[in-house]
Order: C-alpha cells, then sequence, then structure tokens
C-alpha cells in the first residue's frame, strides 16, 4: 500500500523571455533547467540514493510532468535509483484561461516521442496518462479540482496496478506541486514552500476505506485516507538552499486579470487527450 508520496519542485529554469521559442521536444513555453537547476537535480539524485540519508526511505516510483525541466529533474533520481520514469500529465504545468482566438496552452508530446530525449521515460501498458490539464487553462480553483482528482486517481491506480509499492515521487512545477500537496492533506489553506527543486513530504495517516475492504470491493473511490505534512518545501540537501519560491499570494494580480495567451504549435498531432477541451477543466483517463 502506498504510504509516501513526495512532491518535488523542477530545478531552477532558464527564463522564458531568454530561452528560444521551442524546447528540443518541439513544446512552445517550455525552457530547460539552467546549470544551477541541473546542480539541484543532481542532489535530489544524490540525497535519495544515500543510505544514510534518504536513501532509507527512497522512492520506488517516480512520475513527472511532461515539460522538459521536470524530465531533467526526474531523470537525475531515476539514474541515481536506476527507476524508470512515468510520464503523467495530470501533474503538468499550470496556465490562465487562455484569451478567445490566441491558441491553446502547450502540450508536450506523448511519452514515445519523449523517450527519444529521455531514455529513462517508459512506455509500458501501464503508462497511459492518468488524466490531462485543459490546454484551455484554469483558474486557481480549478488547478485544486485538478488536483484533488488526480490524488484520488493515483491512490486507485496504485491500489489496483502495484499494491506493494509504498513511496512515489511526483515531479511537477510549483503551482501543481502546492495543489497537490493541499489535496493529500484536503487542505486548500495550506502554505506549502515550493522553492526549486524543494522536497515535500507527506505520510499516511489512516488508510481509506476501500484499502481496508476484503473481498476485491472498490468502496468509496472518494475517501483518500488521512495524510500529514512531514517535509514542507525542504531544502537540506541543497547547497543553494531555497531559490525561487512561489506561491498563489503572490499572484492575485494574474488571478484577477483571468486570462492569458495562449499559443500555436508546429509539432501538434491529434494524440488522445489532445482535444480542445471547452467546457471541463480535466478529462479522467480512469
Amino acid at each position: 500500500m502506498l504510504e509516501t508520496i513526495y512532491l518535488v519542485r523542477h530545478g531552477f529554469r532558464q527564463s522564458f523571455d531568454s530561452f528560444p521559442q521551442n524546447s528540443p521536444t518541439g513544446t512552445k513555453k517550455d525552457p530547460p533547467l539552467t546549470a544551477l537547476g541541473i546542480e539541484q537535480a543532481r542532489e535530489v539524485g544524490a540525497y535519495f540514493s544515500d543510505p544514510n540519508k534518504g536513501g532509507k526511505e527512497a522512492p520506488e516510483m517516480i512520475f513527472s510532468s511532461p515539460y522538459y525541466r521536470c524530465l531533467q529533474t526526474a531523470t537525475c533520481t531515476a539514474d541515481a535509483l536506476d527507476l524508470p520514469i512515468h510520464v503523467e500529465f495530470g501533474i503538468s504545468e499550470f496556465y490562465q484561461r487562455t484569451i478567445p482566438g490566441t491558441g491553446l496552452h502547450p502540450r508536450p508530446p506523448s511519452a514515445s516521442k519523449l523517450r527519444l530525449h529521455f531514455p529513462r521515460v517508459s512506455v509500458t501498458v501501464h503508462d497511459e496518462p492518468l488524466l490531462y490539464a485543459s490546454r484551455n487553462g484554469e483558474t486557481f480553483s480549478g488547478i485544486h479540482d485538478r488536483a484533488d482528482e488526480f490524488i484520488r486517481i493515483l491512490l486507485k491506480y496504485m491500489r489496483e496496478n502495484f499494491p506493494d509499492v509504498k513511496r512515489v515521487m511526483l515531479v511537477s512545477h510549483a503551482a501543481t506541486v502546492i495543489a497537490l500537496g493541499r489535496a493529500i492533506v484536503r487542505d486548500r489553506t495550506l502554505a506549502i514552500r515550493a522553492g526549486t527543486c524543494s522536497l515535500s513530504r507527506f505520510d499516511r495517516v489512516k488508510p481509506s476505506s476501500s484499502a481496508l475492504e476484503s473481498g476485491g470491493g472498490r468502496g468509496n473511490e472518494e475517501d483518500i485516507g488521512t495524510w500529514k505534512c512531514t517535509l514542507n518545501g525542504w531544502t537540506g540537501h541543497l547547497k543553494s538552499g531555497e531559490q525561487r519560491h512561489w506561491d498563489f499570494d503572490g499572484e492575485i494580480e494574474m488571478e484577477e486579470a483571468g486570462q492569458g495567451e495562449g499559443v500555436l504549435q508546429a509539432h501538434e498531432e491529434e494524440e488522445e487527450g489532445d482535444e480542445d477541451i471547452k467546457d471541463e477543466d480535466t478529462k479522467a483517463k480512469l
């Protein structure tokens, strides 16, 4: 049974203004890590591979946002622990609602194509995304709704497909990391630190009713059990300490503005889940 969820924000990235229009995967708004960000990502891997530090309770599975900077970050821990990376679109970047007529927000290519750039990416039958974020963007409440839905689906997925795995790591973005942490403890007011390559840890206190059932019943799928935050945006593993913390409080004006410009991508294809979702914030795969 899953007992621990680690949340890691990607490392220090290049700025959107200085980076060329497309990432190596052809995705817009997708800058890679800086030299500092790469060093931070390596320090995460070193922490979890050291038996005298995080290696005692290292993650057994790694899920990563499909964006380049997150996959770079996840790769360092995956290499250190010799684990595959499971690409998950449900923990993708948070974007404002798009302005009509400006296009949609970017969505990176599928796991099979990302594997060409990141060999650790897994492409097995278990690697269909659990959730898709809307390419029309989200409100603040929308990103929290997505996080709530993703955590519910993730716990059910792990229970049914990987019942022996106790610890997972999710590599994502600042806003998504905060929303995921709040979803795990079911508290949308929880203040979560989200510096680059910061580490938050959530431990299960009480199993859900579904996990306690016998005979294969699913029980109440909305019941995720009781969890507590035991590390909050910790950066003790980083030589540079906390860098580039982000939180929702500093973005109130952005939320009030309400919308941002979308993009048109040259490499876009009609892949499953890639349609223009106009009337819903998320599309579940389960």
